[in-house]
């Protein structure tokens, strides 16, 4: 696995932290390559089973980091990382945890509403409200939420006798969104 622990915009830190179980991980930003590289040895990093990878780049430049891990000399895993642009929608989804919802037990999911940009990347400085709407499901907690790190959660309880629930999330100024969990 590998995964890069930085949201890549304006912001960022400079330094661009990978995590992965791999042995070298190689990082480029746009199609050009910035480091192939191992894991990082110091104090800190010599007790972990699996060190990040720490890469430093010059400056910030719009655009998309790739970070391939490699596991003896090939390519095992892959993460990519856009510059968020303007928040312009919601995306739906929910913690499938391995497996479907199914109607008629006694089941929770947490449900998640993305603000995302025109590509599908989630803005992680959108704070946008929030609101979702269930037909044939129980949302519990706070309602509206908050978006925090551009994500805003809610907890959906299935109905004990209904195989689905349609759901909805709106926002002002954002497209709205909605997703069926379940089945009849």
């Amino acid at each position: 696995m590998v995964f890069i622990a930085n949201y890549w915009q304006p912001t960022s830190s400079k330094q661009v932290v990978v995590y992965s179980n791999c042995d070298e991980v190689e990082l480029s930003l746009n199609g050009k390559v910035v480091a192939r590289q191992r894991p990082d040895k110091n104090n800190f990093s010599d007790q972990l089973p699996h060190p990040p990878f720490t890469f430093t780049l010059p400056n910030y430049t719009l655009g998309t980091l790739r970070a391939v891990g490699y596991y003896q000399s090939k390519k095992a895993a892959q993460m990519e990382r856009r510059t968020p642009r303007a928040a312009q929608s919601i995306k739906l989804s929910y913690a499938r945890n391995g497996k479907d919802l199914v109607g008629g037990q006694n089941d929770a999911v947490f449900l998640y509403a993305s603000v995302v940009d025109e590509n599908g990347t989630v803005v992680p400085d959108a704070i946008n409200s929030v609101r979702f709407n269930a037909k044939g499901g129980e949302l519990i907690g706070n309602n509206p939420v908050k978006a925090e790190a551009g994500i805003a959660t809610i907890l959906l309880k299935m109905p004990p006798r209904q195989g689905s629930a349609q759901l909805s999330a709106t926002a002002d100024g954002l497209a709205s969104a909605t997703l069926t969990v379940g089945s009849e």
